[in-house]
């Protein structure tokens, strides 16, 4: 939930703003997470795409040597990085690799 628009605060008119929320995955997040540092102009492209990837690296060796939080969970946990969509380029930005 955003902390402007909590439905409690009020616009520069005295107006309550509403209540902003959406459901979406760790994936998602994980993505919307990452194109952000790239905007905030932070990190590059390649940054947020390996940061992704190593993320679901480590997330995988706590898996393999925590095992699962939920009780009798026999599956692995997702590849979030795995399903994170490819970042588009930034404006004015060169993708290092080429």
């Amino acid at each position: 939930v955003s902390d402007e628009f909590n439905g409690v605060n009020r616009d520069s008119k005295g107006v309550v703003r509403p209540r902003l929320k959406r459901a979406f995955s760790l994936a998602t997040a994980i993505g919307e997470n990452a194109r952000s540092r790239v905007w905030l102009g932070v990190h590059w492209d390649f940054d947020a795409v390996q940061g992704g990837i190593l993320g679901g690296l480590v997330a995988e060796l706590a898996y393999a040597a925590m095992g699962s939080p939920t009780a009798g969970a026999t599956t692995p946990a997702p590849r979030a990085a795995a399903e994170m969509a490819p970042l588009p380029l930034t404006p004015g930005r060169r993708d290092p690799h080429r």
